[in-house]
């Protein structure tokens, strides 16, 4: 039995999500590895001072 290898990407910006999403980076790599992408979304509570 093989395990497939699994990679992990980081999308810390909203213009790297539309870079991936229009990219075929994904695609290729999923013919290689288990791909598992995690996305950042701004905190508000954080980004707005009082």
């Amino acid at each position: 039995m093989t395990r497939e290898k699994k990679i992990a990407i980081i999308l810390p910006r909203g213009e790297t999500i539309r870079n991936f999403v229009y990219s075929d980076i994904v695609k290729a790599l999923k013919d290689k590895f288990e791909v598992t992408l995690f996305a950042v979304k701004p905190n508000e509570e954080i980004l707005v001072k009082n």
